[in-house]
């Protein structure tokens, strides 16, 4: 899951491995996986704006990461 606050600044460029879905929710972007293959993922994304983001991902069992970032021109 990766929050609403992150999906604002970014500009998801590429998934990989490829999602089975992605649902859009109240407070998060849902990245649903099949769980064959590998146990990473990459997500390759552009800054919308410049300036500071927070926010965080959430993995499976409820483990989660904070992000903070500032895209620089």
């Amino acid at each position: 899951k990766v929050s609403n606050e992150l999906m604002k600044a970014w500009s998801i460029q590429k998934v990989v491995p490829q999602p089975d879905t992605v649902t859009p929710g109240g407070q998060h972007t849902t990245y649903q996986f099949s769980g064959e293959g590998p146990a990473s993922v990459t997500i390759e994304y552009q800054a919308k704006n410049i300036g500071k983001a927070d926010g965080a991902i959430q993995f499976p069992g409820g483990r989660s990461i904070s992000i903070q970032q500032f895209a620089l021109p």
